[in-house]
């Protein structure tokens, strides 16, 4: 058994849901567990939270003021904000001590946090102290082609390497999922590859490729699906977490 506090890291491309996830899970789990729960906001960008952080990485990095103070854009920004951000890793986990689960709630922008050094970092220092794993969350109301879902997909893939995490891929907005992910989603992967090659295009055979490294992780972890707004399937997103840090990851 591994050693508290464990943290969920929560990370996805923007409008996925994450902020709203992070504040309905940690409701769901002072309700239905015994553990001290608590979030952690890593967007400097976010001015309007549904849940009281323990800690909030705007008291200490604003993004408009490195706008003003570095003649930078939004994104640009927001990019730096991160970087900032690993020097408060110390802080952050001086605040949680004491917590058995932290849920931290990470930019919107994913490029950001995933595809900079820093968001390696950031896991790096956070996983000498806490036991780490991510949920990548992806918005089923978003998908109506195949390769949109398996564009979400190997975001995913290429997130959990990037930072070096387990990591459960879960659908959200499952309440609102378009009539085509609800048909994409129960294919068999010969007949989403199928789907694919309908699709037509220069990187057909690109996608189906990826398709089939996609199908492979899910035979080591399930995908989760759940509504953050009612709560839907937070119970399993839960025995999913707790499998991992019991068992090191076998989410079958």
């Amino acid at each position: 058994m591994r050693s508290y506090p464990y943290a969920i890291l929560v990370y996805g491309p923007a409008g996925s849901g994450k902020t709203t996830l992070t504040a309905k899970f940690e409701e769901w789990l002072k309700e239905n567990t015994h553990y001290r729960v608590a979030s952690v906001n890593l967007d400097a960008g976010s001015v309007n939270l549904p849940y009281r952080p323990v800690f909030n990485v705007r008291d200490f990095i604003r993004i408009e003021k490195l706008m003003k103070e570095r003649n930078l854009g939004p994104n640009g920004a927001l990019m730096l904000s991160v970087e900032e951000e690993t020097k408060l890793i110390p802080t952050i986990i001086e605040r949680v001590n004491g917590l058995d689960y932290v849920l931290i709630d990470t930019p919107g922008i994913m490029e950001v946090f995933t595809g900079r050094e820093a968001g390696r970092k950031i896991v790096e220092q956070l996983s000498r102290k806490l036991t780490v794993v991510g949920v990548f969350v992806m918005d089923a109301s978003a998908i109506r082609t195949a390769s949109e879902l398996i564009y979400f997909k190997t975001l995913c893939v290429l997130g959990s390497l990037k930072l070096g995490l387990i990591t459960i891929p879960i659908w959200n907005k499952i309440d609102i999922a378009t009539p085509e992910f609800k048909g994409l989603i129960a294919l068999e992967k010969d007949k989403l590859a199928d789907k694919l090659l309908e699709e037509g295009g220069l990187y057909t055979e690109a996608a189906t490729g990826m398709a089939e490294i996609t199908s492979k992780l899910e035979q080591a972890v399930r995908i989760i699906k759940i509504d953050s707004l009612s709560g839907r399937g937070l119970d399993e997103l839960y025995e999913a977490i707790h499998e991992t840090f019991c068992v090191c990851g076998d989410l079958t």
